[in-house]
C-alpha cells in the first residue's frame, strides 16, 4: 500500500545525522511495511494523511504539516505494537540494513581496487626488475672496482719483477751452478739459458694481469647491461602510467622484457669468456688511464 513512501522513508532516514533520528524513520518504515500493524490503522485520518504524505512526499517532510503528526501517531502506535506483540525488531532491522549498506560499499570499493589492480600489477612489474638491475648495476660496479684494484697491484708487482730481472744476475747463484748440468756449463749457453728463465717467469707472471684484466671488463659490461635495462625498464614504466587502454599496456609489459633481457651494446665487452681484447702489455697499461 505505502511501499514507495516506505522507500523514501528510508532514503530519508540514511541522511539523518544522528542515529536517533534514523532510528525513527527506519522505524516508520518497518511500521508502513508491517501489515499487521497497518490492519490497526484502517478506517483511521492517520491513513489519510499517510496517502497525501506519499503524494507529496518532499514538501512534508521538509514542512510541519499535519502529516508529520501522522507519522509521529504511527511510530508510537508502532512501538507500543512491537512491545505488546514482542517483537523488538527495530534495532535489527536497523542493523541488517547498515550492514546491507555495508556490503554494498564494499563490493563497489572491491570493485574499484579490481580495476586499479590491474595498473598496480603493471607497475609493479616495472619497477621491481627496474630496482633489481639497479642493485645488480651497484654490485657489478663494486666488483669491477676490486678487480681494478687488483689489475693495477698485478702491474706493480710486474714491474718489479722486470726491475729484479734487469738488475739480478741469476747466473752467479750457487743453486744454478750446482744444479745446472756440466754438458751445459761446457758448451757456453748459461748466460743464453738463464736470459731464457728470466723471459719465462715474465711471460708466466704476465697471465696474471692478462686474467685479472678479463674480470675487470667482465664486470664492467655486466654493469653497463644492468644499467641499459634499468633505463628502459624506467623509461617504460613512464610511459605505462600514460596509457589507459588495458591492451596497449599489455603490449608495454611484453616488449618491456624482450627489450630489457636483450643484450645490450655497452661498449664493453660482449662475453666474459673473451674479456679484454688484445692481450698484450700495451693494452693493460692502457687501463691505468681510466
Amino acid at each position: 500500500m505505502f511501499s514507495e513512501l516506505v522507500d523514501k522513508i528510508r532514503n530519508h532516514a540514511k541522511n539523518q545525522p544522528t542515529d536517533v533520528m534514523k532510528q525513527y524513520y527506519n522505524d516508520i518504515a518497518d511500521a508502513l511495511a508491517d501489515e499487521d500493524f497497518m490492519q490497526t490503522l484502517s478506517n483511521t485520518e492517520a491513513l489519510n494523511q499517510l496517502d497525501y504524505f506519499q503524494n507529496n512526499f518532499d514538501y512534508h517532510i521538509s514542512n510541519r504539516t499535519n502529516c508529520n503528526d501522522a507519522l509521529n501517531l504511527v511510530h508510537a502506535g508502532y512501538i507500543a505494537y512491537r512491545t505488546d506483540k514482542k517483537r523488538n525488531i527495530g534495532s535489527f532491522s536497523q542493523k541488517v540494513r547498515e550492514l546491507e549498506d555495508r556490503l554494498q560499499e564494499s563490493k563497489e570499493e572491491l570493485a574499484k581496487i579490481k580495476e586499479v589492480a590491474s595498473d598496480i600489477s603493471g607497475t609493479e612489474v616495472l619497477t621491481a626488475y627496474a630496482e633489481q638491475f639497479d642493485d645488480q648495476a651497484t654490485k657489478h660496479q663494486e666488483k669491477s672496482t676490486k678487480w681494478l684494484w687488483c689489475l693495477i697491484a698485478s702491474i706493480f708487482g710486474l714491474v718489479i719483477i722486470v726491475t729484479l730481472i734487469l738488475f739480478v744476475q741469476i747466473s752467479n747463484f750457487p743453486i744454478i751452478k750446482d744444479w745446472l748440468a756440466n754438458d751445459i756449463k761446457n758448451i757456453g749457453m748459461l748466460n743464453a739459458l738463464v736470459l731464457a728463465i728470466k723471459g719465462s717467469i715474465v711471460m708466466a707472471y704476465i697471465q696474471i694481469p692478462l686474467f685479472i684484466r678479463k674480470n675487470y671488463f667482465a664486470e664492467k659490461h655486466l654493469e653497463q647491461s644492468s644499467i641499459h635495462r634499468r633505463d628502459v625498464l624506467k623509461a617504460l614504466h613512464a610511459v605505462y602510467k600514460t596509457i589507459n587502454n588495458q591492451e596497449e599496456k599489455d603490449k608495454i609489459i611484453t616488449v618491456g622484457a624482450t627489450i630489457a633481457f636483450s643484450e645490450p651494446e655497452s661498449g664493453f665487452i660482449t662475453r666474459k669468456e673473451g674479456a679484454g681484447g688484445d692481450d698484450n702489455l700495451e693494452a693493460i697499461l692502457k687501463i691505468i688511464g681510466k
